[in-house]
């Protein structure tokens, strides 16, 4: 969440900050001075999501013609800088929320295990929650069903995602 006038968090600010993406790395023109402000600001934020992608010119639109473009090579650099730093924040998140409970939608079912996302994650895209048993006499295709939301309590976490038992 992005709350001032310029669109930017101050440091320590609102503990739900999110961003969907953190925009197009690499647009023509793009310089090392504009990454070092980027990086700047992103160690002054704790975005819980965050995400980046590399510019990829597309005809008949404004930013085709542009120039200078950057290296490929420059922008992949970039975006792993980015996205280094900010698995760090995640698994700091995550284990900050071991022993919380918050509710969790549901999204597959599979005999072992369900698969979900709390609150404000996208599926697929954005850090999930595994749902695991608390015994071996759970069969989670009766006693879960996709869609449905669950109260769970985290338990671990597994690189970006959370690991969680019914809580309810």
């Amino acid at each position: 969440r992005l709350d001032r006038e310029d669109g930017r968090s101050a440091p320590g600010e609102a503990p739900g900050n999110r961003a969907e993406n953190i925009g197009d790395r690499g647009l023509a023109g793009e310089g090392s001075a504009q990454c070092v402000e980027l990086f700047a600001f992103l160690g002054g934020g704790r975005f819980e999501r965050l995400g980046a992608f590399g510019f990829s010119p597309e005809g008949r639109t404004a930013a085709d013609g542009l120039a200078p473009r950057v290296d490929r090579e420059v922008i992949d650099a970039r975006i792993e800088t980015i996205m280094k730093f900010q698995r760090r924040v995640i698994e700091e998140r995550n284990i900050s929320l071991v022993g919380q409970t918050a509710d969790a939608i549901v999204d597959v079912v599979s005999d072992d295990r369900a698969r979900g996302r709390t609150e404000g994650d996208a599926p697929d895209i954005d850090c999930g929650v595994h749902i695991v048993g608390s015994n071996f006499e759970e069969n989670f295709e009766e006693d879960f069903e996709a869609g449905e939301i669950v109260k769970v309590r985290f338990t671990g976490h597994s690189g970006y995602d959370l690991i969680a038992q019914r809580a309810d």
